[in-house]
């Protein structure tokens, strides 16, 4: 028989127990807000927003909110599923596969002592930080990227990005494969382009030409050749003397240069970064209207480069 305790809101009908409710459809129905703990500054609230808006959990403590620990004795928890397996599941079915974490941080801590390693976070605009330095972390801090049971990517503390080495020693190592960059000529602004090391080990972007079609470099007193735009390039001179020094060369290539002399009067040339048999410059032809043609080899090998003059034809 349903039996009402008293003036209470507790109804009994037998088997269900209602509690602001006199139609309990389970074992025990509470409707309404429902306190659990010592005293009423340090509980945990179980309420509703209101018909169709949500249900919350929230752990109270004198002065304010406090922390709600799950299985805090040991077990899984799953969040959308029965079966987790690992201390927290979180499966979403196939109607929703998105897990949205909102202008917050997700903080990882080391299990030997409890401090804090690494935090992703997003800055609620447009920032998503992958932090690996943590309160307390001592030695190398990494980030590593784990593809296929392999590390394929690291991030060391210097901020050293090493593909397929997990010790990177310069800003970017790649090791054990090739490189391609597409659009490379769009990038560079080459028909052809190119990247290259210069003397000094650095990478820089060019254009080079794969036929030997002249090149004609514009006349001034002190003239720079650049032979990454193509290996075969003229200078007609203006009067006077002169100075060429030379760039864009790629190691062991050959390149000719002509040179003209001025139509009226002649000039004579300093060569700035040209190396010479004996360490003398050739003497070109001083007579107004012609042509010399001067070859050179690129050599450049453990930082040490030059243009060594390799041919000379005069007179024509």
């Amino acid at each position: 028989a349903d039996n009402t305790q008293g003036n209470s809101l507790i109804f009994d009908n037998g088997t269900n127990v209602g509690i602001g409710t006199t139609a309990p459809n389970s074992k025990l129905v509470v409707m309404g807000t429902t306190d659990v703990g010592t005293d009423t500054s340090n509980l945990l609230r179980i309420s509703n927003a209101g018909v169709g808006t949500y249900n919350s959990m929230q752990s109270y403590v004198s002065g304010g909110y406090s922390i709600l620990a799950l299985n805090p004795s040991g077990g899984n928890v799953g969040i959308g599923t029965t079966t987790p397996v690992a201390r927290l599941t979180i499966s979403q079915g196939t109607t929703n596969k998105n897990t949205q974490i909102t202008d917050s941080s997700i903080g990882f801590t080391r299990t030997s002592d409890g401090n804090l390693a690494g935090v992703l976070s997003y800055d609620g605009s447009s920032l998503l930080t992958i932090n690996s330095a943590g309160g307390g972390a001592t030695g190398a801090q990494r980030i590593a990227f784990v593809v296929n049971a392999g590390t394929r990517m690291v991030i060391n503390n210097e901020g050293n990005v090493g593909i397929g080495t997990t010790s990177p020693n310069d800003k970017l190592e790649i090791s054990g494969g090739s490189v391609r960059i597409d659009n490379l000529a769009g990038t560079c602004g080459g028909v052809s382009a190119v990247l290259k090391t210069d003397s000094s080990g650095r990478i820089t972007c060019g254009s080079v030409q794969t036929t030997d079609t002249r090149i004609t470099v514009s006349p001034s007193s002190s003239m720079t050749v650049d032979w990454s735009q193509g290996r075969t390039q003229s200078i007609t001179f203006p009067a006077g003397a002169d100075t060429i020094a030379f760039t864009g060369g790629t190691d062991g290539a050959h390149y000719t240069l002509i040179l003209q002399q001025p139509a009226s009067g002649t000039a004579t040339v300093s060569w700035s970064n040209a190396r010479w048999a004996g360490g003398v410059p050739p003497t070109l032809t001083a007579t107004s209207g012609k042509t010399d043609y001067v070859g050179f080899t690129y050599q450049c090998t453990s930082g040490t480069c030059y243009y060594d003059g390799t041919a000379f034809n005069a007179n024509f």
